[in-house]
């Protein structure tokens, strides 16, 4: 047969994990032809072996086919199907006989050695046969001018340009002059990291030898208390870092990263003082917030005022520096059973001497004496208004009472009960006292404005056997107090007295009425008469509001 011109023997197919076959589009005798090769996404390449990775359809001096699994192309790789030889030739000649056939094979098969020698030809210049894509023409350009270079062109294919030795001798001295300032700048920036760096482990040899510094300052002290039998108060420094005119314990405190503000000490901060008796510790900042707090990370916190027996120990607010109020334990001294350092809130005048004790308060005792007025709201619930608080209003507040009776003219008998064997009200027509404000009485029924009550009322009965009182709420239907029952026999005209005491509550103002039951009746079944020449008295009853 004959062999088709060369169409350069080189196939590259994508994988997809999917498809499981390769056409192969030139001419090629078995798989002995073929050079199959995987390559991944990494670009590294395995080259298949057939009868393990691939098998071959077609060939025999024709195209054809490779046959794989799919899973050994995934997505993201691909297959390189290559013409190559092995450059032999494997035919003989037995006999006379000349065999057309064996000649035919044996030309087709030394043209198929030919183009794999072609094939590897074009492939040459360090152009492997895995380049992916199409291959560049590595053709020499018929024309080379003198002076000119090649290189890689339009379509991949190589040509010559004119070469200035000047010109690219001076871009090679400027690629040279950057990369000398890259590297330049890099060392530089390892410098700066490396200055950083000492700086931080000098900082933090700074702080640890600091707080070395405050330990031996803290033994120091504690020797010289023990010495001297008085705490010391205060050793001036000279200014320190961010921090003004400071002692040694602030200082350190300002090293200490727990205690210290993370961005440093903020704004103009001072604190004075002297080591005399009787030195003022003094913190002063010249701008912005000033606080004290006491901050415990475990545990609780405490702000102390400790001074011995005899003397105040006190917190005090200022205006200016000019005292303006103190919260102390006075100085009275402590002689046991609790007694002394008692309690005390004192007030200050514009000049800052001593104006009024508020309050205070005896520690022995727990009573409390009050020094000023004092204001409460009004008696009236709902009343907000402030009361001065005087004896007057509290005995006005005790004495919140109405006070109603059944009171007849002398000579007059209780009268008949309205009903039998039922409830009914008692008459009640007079008001003794009334200072309960909107409290009133009429038609033998009291109304109350809301609150909480005592009530004590007392009534007389005659002959009229089983009985009792009670306290109506005849507004809402509720039956707010009952007494307790009595036998008044009827057949000796027995006589005798009722009561009724309790405690209600009204949500609101209400009608109330005192009402009684009897099982017989009488002339005379709500009271005899005395006839002494002053009011007949029949029935009383007071309400007191104490909420």
């Amino acid at each position: 047969m004959t062999i088709p011109a060369f169409t350069r023997g080189r196939v590259q197919v994508m994988g997809d994990g999917v498809t499981g076959s390769a056409q192969i589009d030139f001419v090629f005798h078995d798989a002995g032809d073929l050079a199959v090769i995987a390559t991944d996404a990494q670009g590294r390449n395995t080259v298949w072996t057939h009868g393990d990775q691939f098998t071959v359809s077609g060939g025999a001096f024709s195209t054809g086919a490779i046959h794989f699994d799919p899973s050994l192309l995934p997505a993201g790789c691909y297959l390189t199907i290559a013409l190559v030889s092995d450059y032999a030739q494997g035919y003989a000649f037995d006999g006379s006989k000349l065999d057309t056939a064996v000649i035919s094979n044996a030309l087709d098969k030394m043209a198929l050695s030919i183009q794999a020698v072609e094939a590897r030809a074009s492939r040459s210049i360090a152009v492997p046969a895995t380049q992916e894509g199409e291959l560049p023409l590595l053709e020499v350009p018929t024309s080379w001018p003198k002076g000119h270079v090649a290189r890689m062109g339009a379509g991949a294919r190589l040509e010559t340009v004119a070469y200035d030795p000047e010109t690219l001798a001076g871009q090679m001295t400027s690629a040279a002059g950057s990369a000398r300032a890259a590297a330049n700048s890099e060392r530089n920036a390892a410098a700066d990291a490396a200055g950083a760096l000492t700086a931080r482990r000098g900082a933090e040899a700074a702080e640890e030898k600091a707080i070395a510094a405050r330990q031996d300052a803290q033994r120091f002290a504690a020797r010289a208390e023990s010495t001297v039998g008085a705490p010391a108060r205060l050793i001036s420094v000279a200014p320190f870092g961010g921090i003004g005119s400071t002692n040694v314990q602030a200082a350190l405190e300002a090293l200490d990263q727990k205690k210290a503000p993370a961005g440093g000490v903020a704004g103009n901060w001072s604190v004075g003082g002297t080591i005399t008796s009787g030195g003022d510790l003094v913190l002063r900042r010249t701008e912005g917030n000033t606080r004290v707090r006491a901050i415990a990370e475990e545990g609780s916190a405490f702000i102390d005022a400790d001074a011995p027996s005899g003397w105040s120990a006190m917190f005090r607010w200022l205006t200016g520096g000019v005292n303006r109020w103190s919260l102390h334990a006075n100085a009275n001294a402590e002689t046991g059973d609790d007694t002394g350092s008692n309690l005390s809130l004192s007030s200050y005048h514009d000049d800052g001497t001593a104006s009024a004790t508020i309050f205070a308060v005896d520690r022995a005792s727990h009573v409390m004496r009050i020094y000023s007025e004092l204001q409460v709201p009004g008696q009236e619930v709902g009343d907000n208004s402030l009361r001065t608080a005087n004896t007057a209003y509290v005995a006005a507040a005790q004495d919140a009472i109405l006070w109603v009776r059944d009171e007849r003219p002398s000579g007059e008998k209780g009268g008949y009960a309205d009903a039998t064997l039922a409830w009914f009200a008692r008459p009640l027509q007079t008001i003794e006292v009334n200072n309960i404000p909107s409290a009133s009485l009429a038609e033998n029924r009291v109304t109350l404005p809301a609150g909480t009550y005592l009530v004590h009322g007392v009534a007389a009965t005659y002959a009229t056997r089983s009985t009792q009182l009670r306290l109506q709420d005849v507004t809402n239907g509720v039956t707010l107090c009952e007494g307790s029952a009595y036998y008044a026999r009827s057949a000796e005209a027995n006589s005798g007295t009722l009561c009724v005491i309790g405690r209600f509550v009204l949500a609101s103002a209400a009608s109330l009425e005192f009402q009684q039951y009897v099982n017989t009746n009488a002339d005379q079944a709500l009271g005899v008469s005395v006839n002494h020449g002053g009011p007949e008295t029949f029935a009383e009853v007071i309400f007191r509001r104490i909420a």
